[in-house]
């Protein structure tokens, strides 16, 4: 922290109330009292100036509808800041003026809401002068709970060292967009949920809008991270590296029509499931690498459960990981028609999914050590001899390239690292014609691939 931002913290800590929403009860908030005409001073004034405004919309049981509110919010202070040219130096200050608040869930929520509207105001000043906005905060191990709640419209967001329950939760969702997240060290519980969630607009055009193009998730430490990600919605390249203290990731992604071009998880240790009841009802997974993680229960549990009509993914790599089970009750409704390539794998159980009708979908190697491993000599390749067809389908999808870029992601290099990660999607994308009737969105372009894969998807949205 810098000694401006310091002075800042010290100035506004010193007369730091609790809001509690105490306008609710009929008494006018005292919310941080500065006495600053700077630019920083204007988005403390805005802020405690939201809690007079009527901006909180509840739904019928009475819970704050969180798009409604967060879009009241954002037109707020987009009016009443027109004339402030804030920097990303003035949107820290604001942030490091509200870390370790003493305050209730709902007044925490109102602010982060209205920290993302900062971010989206001051990208949106940037765009008008052609500029690309990339802001990165360090919290220093402090506390901020939903920070960047509902965030979007982003060019590049790095969060780093934070502590928080729920930071960037919904970030990208209900139809928003947002371009590279990326979510380091950060300790607290359910982080980023929902982000890329929500239900996406389709256009007549079979394009549609809503969502992220790419994510990180590095040396977090929560009990759950990204549960529901994707669910509706969609991200694109979507990364977690050296996670080590994490109970779950990715609890029921990508259902309902969900997406994820690029999932790649690669050294993550995790006390209980890496995701669990993923996929369901026609939702897409493109490209799914898994490498040597750690979790002490399930990894790809329960997915291809609904009526999956479309194809769940194209290639699947499960390589060195250790689990209690692997693939566990997967694919028993309905056939995921994508490859999946297993190799050096250690736990109980491994199942292969039971609906199959292409032989050559399926590449066990003899070196997963199970106990029980479904279908085992219907699927080995050794046994098969089918070694050199296992090789080169991870040749020509160019596997152990994307691994070697992956394993040399230095997340403290923020241009190392969104660089790599769009290394990481060029490769996807000129690998995709090697898939056949690959998912329903063609997503290089956001255009559907084909009139009647268009015609059935725009026919559920209406």
């Amino acid at each position: 922290m810098t000694q401006q931002q310091t002075q800042q913290v010290k100035n506004i800590q010193t007369v730091q109330t609790s809001f509690a929403l105490k306008k609710l009860q009929g008494i006018k908030p005292k919310g941080i009292k500065v006495k600053d005409d700077s630019a920083f001073g204007s988005l403390v004034d805005v802020c405690n100036s939201i809690f007079d405004a009527d901006l909180i919309i509840e739904d019928f049981m009475g819970r704050v509808n969180n798009h409604g509110t967060f879009s009241n919010i954002r037109d707020y202070s987009a009016e009443n800041l027109n004339e402030v040219n804030f920097n990303n130096a003035d949107l820290t200050n604001f942030i490091f003026s509200r870390i370790n608040s003493d305050c209730d869930e709902l007044e925490a929520k109102i602010v982060g809401m209205y920290s993302s509207a900062l971010l989206e105001i001051l990208t949106e000043n940037n765009r008008e002068k052609n500029l690309s906005t990339r802001f990165y905060i360090n919290g220093d191990g402090n506390e901020f709970d939903y920070l960047f709640f509902g965030v979007c419209n982003f060019d590049e967001l790095i969060v780093d060292n934070f502590k928080g329950n729920n930071i960037c939760e919904g970030a990208c969702s209900g139809g928003n967009t947002g371009n590279f997240l990326a979510l380091l060290n950060l300790e607290g519980d359910n982080i980023a949920e929902g982000i890329g969630g929500g239900k996406r607009q389709i256009l007549e055009t079979g394009e549609y809008v809503g969502g992220l193009n790419h994510l990180v998730v590095s040396g977090c430490n929560s009990s759950r991270v990204c549960d529901y990600m994707a669910g509706g919605g969609y991200i694109g390249t979507c990364l977690f590296l050296d996670n080590k203290k994490v109970e779950s990731v990715g609890y029921m992604a990508i259902n309902h029509l969900g997406t994820i071009d690029s999932l790649i998880a690669y050294n993550n240790n995790f006390s209980a499931r890496l995701f669990p009841n993923i996929g369901s009802n026609e939702s897409y997974i493109g490209l799914s690498i898994l490498e040597d993680n750690v979790s002490y229960d399930t990894i790809f549990s329960d997915f291809s459960q609904g009526n999956v009509k479309l194809r769940l993914f194209d290639l699947m790599v499960l390589r060195n990981n250790i689990c209690n089970t692997l693939l566990y009750n997967s694919g028993l409704e309905s056939r995921p028609s994508g490859k999946i390539i297993a190799s050096g794998n250690q736990g109980f159980r491994m199942t292969v999914p039971k609906k199959t009708s292409v032989a050559n979908d399926y590449f066990v190697r003899k070196d997963n050590d199970f106990m029980s491993v479904e279908d085992f000599d219907r699927n080995c390749v050794e046994q098969e001899n089918r070694v050199e067809l296992y090789d080169s389908v991870l040749s020509e999808h160019r596997i152990d390239d994307v691994m070697c870029i992956v394993k040399s992601i230095n997340t403290d290099d923020h241009d190392d690292m969104i660089q790599k990660v769009k290394q990481i999607e060029a490769i996807r994308n000129q690998t995709k014609h090697l898939y056949k009737n690959t998912g329903m969105i063609q997503y290089s372009s956001n255009a559907f691939q084909d009139e009647k894969l268009k015609k059935e998807i725009l026919e559920k949205f209406k």
